[in-house]
């Protein structure tokens, strides 16, 4: 059985869960899916990756990138902090990202901040779709490292549209007590999921872009070139193993 403390919340792994409980099961608790990285999933951490260091060290843009440039120099008068790894305790402390009492971290990709306020960017290269929750869940982290915040904002940057990307709409995240309680809200939920070992399977169009292969929902593209069969090889070996190690350690006694 596995326990909740041992899963560490992060926004992924929740809008996964809320997508389907087993795909979140196989990619978060067992960890035993590969990560099938498409095209424009490169496209867009190669490009998150050059942004980043334009900001935080001057680096000029690779020239597929260079039309990012304008909202990098309009960031730079804010002294923005990029790539922020943050993390919370259950009673909503501060801690490290990778601290083993971690409740729930993020990365925050861009923080502008004055007193008492600031601006969260994030940056997107995927269909654009306005959910300001992970916004929210940044602020959150944010206000608990610095409590003297009193405005938070978060937008995000859809670089696939326009000619030069666009910015998308404005929240306010200040509401950092109503997403401490949904987060526990949803922890309850994935808590439950584990004391119980019940992660239930849920068929839907999410299930064209699923990395779980061996999963009878499945429609990704790379389902039956082998790949999902890489769940039960492994299965196999590790039955093989312990198979062998109970001999071994009979031989010896």
């Amino acid at each position: 059985m596995i326990h909740v403390q041992m899963i560490r919340g992060n926004y992924s792994m929740i809008n996964t869960y809320q997508n389907c409980n087993y795909q979140a099961y196989r990619r978060y608790v067992t960890k035993d899916v590969q990560y099938i990285e498409s095209a424009k999933q490169r496209m867009g951490n190669d490009g998150h990756a050059a942004v980043d260091k334009r900001l935080a060290s001057g680096t000029l843009l690779p020239a597929e990138f260079a039309k990012y440039e304008p909202v990098c120099q309009t960031l730079d008068a804010y002294k923005p902090q990029t790539e922020l790894r943050l993390g919370i305790r259950e009673n909503g402390e501060p801690c490290g990202y990778y601290d083993a009492d971690c409740w729930i971290n993020c990365r925050v990709d861009v923080w502008c901040e004055v007193p008492g306020s600031g601006l969260i960017v994030d940056w997107k290269w995927a269909k654009r779709r306005e959910d300001p929750f992970e916004l929210r869940v940044n602020a959150l982290l944010l206000y608990a490292r610095n409590p003297e915040l009193r405005s938070i904002k978060g937008r995000y940057f859809w670089a696939n549209d326009g000619a030069a990307g666009e910015l998308g709409s404005e929240h306010d995240c200040s509401d950092v007590e109503r997403t401490a309680a949904e987060l526990d809200s949803i922890m309850s939920h994935i808590e439950n999921s584990a004391a119980m070992n019940y992660w239930p399977k849920r068929e839907g169009p999410l299930c064209a872009y699923c990395n779980v292969l061996d999963c009878e929902f499945n429609k990704h593209p790379d389902k039956g070139n082998g790949r999902d069969n890489d769940h039960a090889a492994a299965g196999q070996r590790d039955a093989l193993r312990s198979t062998m190690e109970v001999q071994r350690g009979g031989s010896q006694s």
